[in-house]
């Protein structure tokens, strides 16, 4: 059978409430010349019915003999693939009909980038709200130092720099695998986000990663460690705990903490100054972005978080001139 321009990789684990809607999504898009590899986890429910209720050819199914996680089962589909570009897609979310096709043109004309997100939506419940992110590799690479930054079930990648960057996911990793991956990937290739809303993103899955909070929580600062280890940081634990407040992956409900990350970041900036390692407007731009945030967090709680928004003394230093 001859390969399709893009397989489109959505492993599946008890997926029944959604899959279905899911597969209609990829069914339906604008690009005909696709496969979709379904990889079931080892589902103890009905999914797999549900699956083989789609007659469609372009549908190609394989079931692990036992539940093997998201890492493991990834890699294989990648393995399994067989077009030109292989795209991410989860079982319970949906994507524009127009999304394969956009970012394939995108890829075509940017043949620099290997690896290509977009914009993302979010629905359910009462999480109906749209969410931006940076779109340069040189953003993308020092939003990184915080933060995912590319949304997993947006991605395309070219299956050649996935092949030739063994560009396969770390097993190691139970949670957060899509943002070690993005990490590692930077280093050998170029990102990219397309800066348009092209998928939606089901939010209740988050309950799933608040479940295991401390799993999720040994693989950032995992990866957290090994991008301050290039600034030349070995990162104590209060160096982690402060990392992970302003990355919003800890509380930050009192003034005091405002000085902690201030000097934190300050430091930062000094450490690329002479390190180079990031861009130094783009990571400038990023420490403006999570100091930022970081105020607006503290001031639900404390009015006096208001002045660190507008004043440029309160800022870490050297953010005005990169």
């Amino acid at each position: 059978m001859q390969s399709p321009i893009v397989s489109v990789l959505m492993p599946v684990y008890n997926g029944s409430d959604h899959v279905a809607e899911s597969i209609r999504s990829i069914l339906a898009q604008s690009l005909r010349d696709l496969e979709l590899v379904i990889i079931d986890d080892g589902s103890t429910d009905n999914t797999m019915e549900i699956i083989n209720s789609f007659a469609d050819a372009r549908i190609r199914v394989f079931q692990n003999d036992r539940n093997l996680k998201i890492a493991r089962s990834l890699n294989r589909g990648l393995r399994l693939c067989r077009g030109g570009f292989v795209a991410r897609m989860d079982c319970d979310d949906v994507c524009h009909p127009e999304r394969l096709e956009r970012q394939i043109k995108f890829l075509h004309e940017h043949p620099d980038i290997s690896i290509c997100g977009t914009f993302q939506k979010y629905f359910g419940g009462y999480h109906d709200r749209r969410n931006r992110t940076v779109v340069t590799h040189e953003e993308i690479v020092a939003a990184l130092l915080f933060s995912p930054t590319m949304f997993h079930s947006t991605v395309v990648f070219r299956a050649s720099a996935v092949h030739d960057h063994a560009l396969y996911y770390d097993e190691n990793f139970e949670y957060c695998e899509d943002y070690e991956l993005w990490v590692r990937a930077a280093d050998s290739v170029r990102l990219a986000n397309l800066p348009e809303y092209l998928s939606s993103y089901r939010w209740a899955r988050r309950k799933t990663w608040e479940a295991d909070e401390p799993g999720l929580m040994e693989g950032l600062r995992s990866i957290w460690s090994r991008q301050l280890a290039r600034l030349g940081i070995v990162p104590s634990a209060s160096d982690l705990h402060i990392h992970a407040i302003i990355a919003q992956r800890g509380m930050a409900d009192t003034y005091s903490v405002l000085s902690q990350a201030r000097a934190y970041l300050s430091r930062l900036i000094e450490l690329n100054r002479v390190a180079r390692i990031y861009d130094a407007r783009c990571f400038v731009n990023q420490i403006r972005r999570v100091w930022r945030v970081l105020c607006l967090r503290v001031a639900r709680s404390s009015p006096l978080a208001w002045p660190a928004l507008a004043s440029a003394t309160l800022m870490p230093s050297a953010t005005w001139s990169p």
